[in-house]
């Protein structure tokens, strides 16, 4: 079947022009990301000190990095989850 529909031009030209068109408006009508607008703009940093520092001593460098993060223009909130190693 794929053969007598690949040897009529004008048959495969149509099916791939209707994929297009169908492309193109499923994309107008979509929303323009699935990825909800809370989860976009994220930016995760990790903060990985020498063995044996001290939990202060990483808390001392996530807030120095804070402060940068808060120079930006499009800062709006920041989260300091601060570990142990394991």
């Amino acid at each position: 079947m794929l053969r007598k529909i690949a040897s009529r031009r004008v048959i495969t030209w149509g099916i791939l022009i209707v994929f297009c068109v169908g492309t193109f408006l499923i994309n107008k009508t979509l929303p323009g990301g699935f990825i909800p607008s809370e989860d976009q703009g994220t930016i995760y940093a990790i903060i990985q000190t020498p063995p044996g520092s001290t939990l202060e001593q990483t808390n001392k460098l996530s807030r120095e990095l804070q402060k940068i993060c808060q120079g930006w223009t499009v800062w709006s909130r920041s989260l300091r989850l601060p570990a142990m190693r394991s």
